[in-house]
């Protein structure tokens, strides 16, 4: 009885435990499974959002492409994937793949229909565009990616474009460049000929034949040559810079003018001088002396070695003019402070007198455009009456192969009296290096807010784009 009733006792013991590691691997199994399940969803999951930001980044890939075909076409087409634009100037309304004649601004309605580009994978993206302002060189686009008809996986980015331009550059040289041994820069460099920079370089330089110095390098500053031991500047430039691109730009700037701006001519002037106002407006004088002769010599060395009287033009203040174009047909003399955005031209030479300052670096901007040359009064401390240190801002373009830039000198060949340093803020394209070396101290500073705001009229560089800023934002479909 004894063996029977504790083999009955095992037989329900052993029953019980079967019973507990059966339930024990039911509940593994079935955590097994719901692991498995939500790793599969997460997988799924990632897999989606993963393949929305593509749909989306294949947005903006598109759009860069019809920018690279045309710069102007966000202000010509409304891309086939953007959402229906009404214009801010009328009730005008425009879908995705036509035509658009709203321009300059537009808005999207909340109610607006939705165009949906749908791609081979499954996925679609759809475009929205922020309006460029005038002057800036950049333009925002927000794509948002989703699986087609879907509303569960949704991503969406905000791309900033910007065409890369001649003001990428704090100095552009298609000949040779030459800076003295106490020269500092601190943007990029590019020269087309030999390159001599002993000075301090803080941004990359490029050299394009031979290399006489090179920089101290700072802050992460490379130097590219074409030959060995440089680096390889083919890696960052993949074609020489051709500066005869640049030479219609008077031109452009001309028309310009005539049609909306400032145009000065005529009525026996031999020179403008155009002062600038911190309230918008610039102040325009005729000079007419009859001292000054007829030549372009001469009238350059008359009103750069004495600052002359001249007579208030006729309105004598005009406001900076909205499309920022400013021309005169004779010598142009300027200095100030600058409330807006504008770009000076002229069919000879275009002279600083004094101090150009902006009443807000962020939002103002200047440019000078002659078809000679660009030179420094040597009478500017008249107009530094507070200090000996001449400062500046804007950026240069000249495009004669026959002359640059350069400080005016006396007959011993002495600058100007009463200045012991320069410091220029911006960007210059000039066909061989400038002559500044009697000011004793120069430095060179580069303006970045010109990546984003440059003057009007000034060239691109082969309608090439950069994504300077790229990020994921709430969606909004």
């Amino acid at each position: 009885m004894t063996t029977r009733t504790s083999r009955a006792g095992q037989e329900g013991i052993a029953l019980v435990a079967a019973i507990f590691v059966g339930v024990i691997l039911i509940i593994l199994a079935t955590l097994i499974m719901s692991v498995s399940m939500i790793e599969t969803n997460q997988s799924s999951r990632q897999v989606y959002l993963s393949s929305a930001a593509q749909a989306a980044e294949a947005g903006v890939d598109d759009f860069v492409s019809k920018l690279t075909q045309n710069p102007a076409y966000p202000m010509q087409w409304v891309h086939p994937a953007e959402r229906q634009r009404t214009a801010t100037t009328s009730a005008a309304k425009t879908s995705g793949g036509f035509p658009w004649s709203g321009a300059p601004g537009w808005t999207y309605a909340a109610n607006a229909p939705v165009t949906w580009r749908k791609l081979t994978n499954g996925y679609e993206y759809s475009l929205r565009v922020k309006p460029p302002k005038p002057g800036e060189t950049g333009v925002t686009v927000y794509a948002t990616g989703r699986k087609i008809g879907s509303t569960k996986y949704v991503r969406t980015y905000e791309a900033t474009l910007r065409t890369a331009s001649v003001l990428d550059y704090q100095m552009m040289i298609a000949g040779n460049g030459y800076y003295a041994s106490t020269a500092t820069t601190n943007g990029k460099i590019y020269v087309g000929g030999d390159i001599s920079h002993p000075g301090i370089a803080q941004a990359d330089v490029f050299g394009e034949k031979k290399v006489l110095a090179t920089p101290t390098l700072q802050n992460g500053a490379q130097f590219y040559a074409s030959s060995a031991p440089y680096q390889d500047i083919r890696s960052k430039i993949p074609q020489p810079i051709d500066f005869t691109q640049f030479q219609v730009q008077t031109s452009v700037l001309r028309d310009a003018a005539q049609a909306g701006g400032i145009y000065l001519n005529g009525g026996g002037a031999k020179a403008w001088r155009l002062k600038f106002r911190p309230d918008g407006n610039v102040e325009v004088y005729k000079c007419t002396d009859a001292a000054a002769g007829t030549t372009r010599d001469s009238i350059l060395h008359y009103y750069a070695i004495a600052q002359r009287t001249c007579a208030p033009a006729a309105p004598a203040v005009r406001p900076v003019p909205a499309n920022g174009a400013i021309f005169a047909e004779q010598f142009v003399m300027t200095y100030g402070t600058i409330n807006g955005r504008a770009t000076i031209g002229s069919n000879s030479d275009i002279m600083l007198e004094g101090p150009m300052n902006y009443v807000n670096g962020l939002d103002d901007t200047i440019g000078y455009i002659p078809a000679i040359g660009f030179n420094f009064a040597y009478y500017a401390k008249e107009n530094i009456p507070s200090g000996s240190i001449w400062e500046w801002w804007g950026s240069l373009l000249v495009s004669n192969p026959n002359v640059t830039w350069w400080v005016k000198t006396d007959a011993a060949g002495a600058g100007p009296p009463g200045i012991t340093q320069m410091i220029t803020h911006g960007s210059a394209v000039t066909p061989f290096s400038g002559n500044i070396s009697v000011i004793p101290s120069r430095i060179y500073k580069y303006d970045p807010n010109l990546q984003f705001l440059m003057p009007p009229y000034f060239p691109l560089l082969d309608h090439v784009y950069t994504v300077d800023s790229f990020r994921e934002i709430p969606t909004q479909p």
